[in-house]
């Protein structure tokens, strides 16, 4: 602790420990606005986290990166809390006091690009390009699976050119859906023979793996429940 204020429960120099996960991960994904969840205790005591904890963060390759649960007790039943990762700073404010934290060397930073497994949507570009359809099936979430046939895949993917021939996927952007209270969202670029075209996906987490619930190129939906089946043959 490096500041507290004249009434903080806690004392400059004392030590806190403050976990920070998705919501995802802590098992209770709400929405956008409470997709993270974190705990705070100082001088073994919880301060944070006991009840609630749930707040809008930035999740970067699924590191939270900074957010913050802006109400105190006199609004919600709990203290406010803020953390940024990159400044290595966290800060809890309540009604009557506020504490400032420096964050140590074991606070975990933003794996560099490539350094984690690659998610379902990612697999599955790989999949198309290489014609392995029965691997790019297994990566759709159950419902699709459940209504769709390995040939059903294989049929809407080879109706889309673009996804087609595509030779290369970079992603760009992922976190919460916008307007859904489940799901996660990523877009991103596909370099095809006609040059470069956006990709949007949803995709859920289902017995700890993502798993895509749709895919849409050039704003087109190619892959998804509710899309209709194509015969033999393409469109």
């Amino acid at each position: 602790i490096t500041e507290a204020s004249q009434h903080a429960p806690v004392k400059v120099g004392e030590t806190c420990t403050i976990t920070v996960e998705t919501a995802e991960a802590a098992g209770q994904y709400f929405s956008s606005s409470r997709n993270c969840h974190a705990k705070l205790q100082c001088a073994g005591v919880e301060r944070y986290g006991v009840t609630g904890g749930f707040f809008p963060c930035v999740v970067v390759e699924g590191v939270p990166l900074h957010g913050a649960d802006t109400m105190t007790s006199s609004a919600d039943g709990d203290p406010a809390l803020w953390f940024d990762l990159r400044a290595r700073k966290a800060r809890l404010r309540d009604d009557a006091f506020m504490i400032e934290i420096a964050l140590g060397s074991k606070a975990v930073s933003p794996p560099p690009p490539g350094a984690r497994d690659s998610e379902a949507y990612e697999k599955i570009f790989s999949d198309v390009r290489a014609r392995h359809w029965a691997s790019g099936h297994a990566k759709m979430a159950s419902p699709y699976r459940a209504a769709y046939t390995i040939d059903d895949f294989r049929r809407a993917v080879e109706a889309n050119s673009l996804l087609l021939q595509h030779t290369a996927a970079a992603v760009a952007i992922t976190g919460a859906c916008d307007g859904l209270d489940i799901g996660r969202c990523a877009s991103g670029g596909l370099t095809t023979p006609s040059g470069k075209v956006k990709f949007d996906v949803a995709y859920v987490i289902e017995e700890g793996a993502s798993r895509v619930m749709t895919l849409s190129v050039a704003g087109v939906p190619v892959l998804g429940v509710g899309i209709a089946k194509l015969p033999d043959g393409g469109s």
